[in-house]
């Protein structure tokens, strides 16, 4: 196929229909869904949607049943090569709520004869989101979230207590980026923005915290050169609401060797160190990326500084990543970093990610477990040989963390955490650990283990707490989304209802968290 410099289909060989899926089986909303496009062409959906009719240039509806099961694919059946279909949007069921389409609550959903759900406060209309949606092909950047929509209402409601949110999945941080350079990065318009390895464009990150009045975290690319660390601290300084903190990190996790972590290799080679793939081996290698690491962080935490200049440094919180089941590799890190006082100071915040259960994945016995038998291990402990609870020792991990931030002058903040609960290897395809891990999520009792969980992390010197992940579904790979799917009812929601319920209890607990 042939694309053209915004990634449309503009030619493809004879029997060939491009498709893509733009929405996955089981979750997505019921009713009635508007696909808008320009050009010309034969297009169509495929799978679960239904009734596919045109009702006008450049428009169409479709039905979506309430039992899915494959999805909703859109199919280009024929085009125009002259003038190809191209800036496709498709719009879900339902509306937002507001004084007019000028004053709306982009936090606040309602239905519509269209489908969706909630209803408005009085003196509020519901406008369907056809009416408001802010249509990144031709509306200007300054019209997002001011006044047109730009995510759901749902989406944003179940995140408006949160008081930071890390976008790194959505820079695509680990996910063999390939980024180098900022003319490579994703732009609000150009349909690769949304391709593997590019990430979504940074506009949309700013435009939800601004929304949400949440301070975003950014992963900066591993190969990412100075120019493209100078245009994304210009674009931070410039766009995101002045009250709110942009939280920058280097990469995420350059200590992880594992597969879907490019920057590992990335930083050992630029040490020098040699991989052997015939025997897994690394050589010449006394640091393993450590002292790389720190110097690029480092490097681009410089930056930042000469571009937000030191009056505005309350602007931005310079973290350092750290590895929290080997301490020993924290300590070498800030060993390379050095000196982090007065014009040295070049850091704010030393993250880890303090997640507890992870052990027993990778224990064959835990298979055979109940319910019962894993929280009395996340309780009490006493099996697997282990003296401590799962809970208890993840204490530790928080404690020395906290003690090496101090040295340097850092806070102790997490960049991930919470269960971790999914097996190891040849576990990970044991069907019953899978089942047992998930009926574990799902348990009120889960609820409970985070709630004395975060107690641990304040109560030892943890401050920020990112937890992962907002909404993920579950399966042989982990079940660490808080939520399963973006309507799901919070009675449901064990991990989420313990956050919620800690926000509340817990709004501020250290100097200049202060809003």
């Amino acid at each position: 196929m042939t694309m053209d410099s915004k990634g449309w289909v503009v030619d493809a060989p004879a029997g060939v229909c491009p498709h893509t899926l733009i929405m996955d089986s089981g979750t997505a909303q019921i009713g009635q869904y508007v696909m808008l496009w320009e050009g010309s062409g034969d297009i169509g959906v495929r799978h679960d949607a239904r009734n596919f009719r045109v009702t006008g240039p450049g428009r169409a509806v479709f039905d979506l049943p309430a039992s899915t099961t494959g999805g909703v694919n859109v199919v280009l059946n024929s085009f125009d090569r002259a003038n190809p279909v191209r800036n496709i949007r498709v719009i879900s069921p339902g509306g937002v709520c507001g004084r007019s389409v000028n004053q709306l609550n982009f936090l606040k959903g309602c239905s519509t004869a269209r489908g969706g759900a909630g209803s408005c406060d009085a003196g509020d209309s519901c406008f369907d989101f056809e009416q408001v949606y802010w249509n990144r092909f031709s509306d200007p950047v300054s019209a997002m979230n001011n006044p047109k929509a730009v995510f759901h209402p749902a989406s944003l409601d179940r995140l408006k207590k949160f008081r930071a949110v890390r976008f790194m999945d959505w820079m695509h941080t680990n996910d063999f980026s390939r980024i180098t350079s900022w003319s490579q990065r994703s732009t609000v318009d150009r349909q690769p923005a949304f391709r593997g390895g590019y990430g979504i464009a940074y506009e949309f990150m700013v435009a939800m915290a601004n929304v949400l009045k949440a301070d975003p975290w950014i992963n900066i690319p591993h190969q990412a050169n100075d120019d493209y660390v100078n245009q994304i601290a210009r674009l931070f300084r410039d766009s995101l609401s002045p009250e709110l903190k942009t939280y920058v990190e280097y990469t995420n996790e350059a200590w992880n060797s594992a597969y879907a972590y490019p920057q590992s290799g990335y930083t050992r080679t630029q040490e020098g160190c040699v991989y052997n793939a015939s025997n897994y081996q690394w050589s010449n290698c006394p640091d393993w990326g450590r002292r790389f690491y720190a110097q690029r962080t480092r490097q681009i935490m410089n930056i930042w500084t000469n571009i937000y200049g030191e009056a505005s440094l309350n602007r931005i919180v310079r973290v350092i990543g750290a590895f929290s089941g080997y301490p020993d590799w924290n300590v070498e890190i800030m060993r390379h970093w050095g000196d982090n006082s007065g014009t040295n100071r070049r850091a704010d915040a030393l993250a880890i990610a303090p997640y507890f259960g992870g052990s027993m994945g990778s224990e064959p016995e835990v298979s055979s477990w109940t319910t019962d038998i894993l929280f009395n291990q996340i309780f009490n402990g006493g099996r697997l040989g282990q003296s401590q609870s799962a809970l208890k020792s993840v204490e530790s991990q928080i404690t020395r963390g906290a003690t090496l931030a101090n040295q340097y002058g850092l806070d102790l903040i997490s960049y991930e955490g919470g269960q971790h609960l999914v097996g190891v290897g040849n576990l990970q395809n044991d069907i019953n650990m899978q089942n047992l891990f998930i009926a574990a999520n799902r348990d009120p009792r889960m609820g409970q283990a985070y709630t004395q969980y975060l107690n641990t992390w304040r109560n030892n010197g943890g401050k920020l707490f990112m937890s992962f992940t907002h909404m993920d579904v579950y399966s042989k790979w982990g079940s660490f989304g808080t939520l399963e799917y973006l309507m799901q009812p919070t009675s449901s929601a064990p991990k989420f209802n313990a956050l919620m319920n800690f926000i509340d209890a817990n709004s501020c607990w250290w100097n200049g968290c202060e809003r």
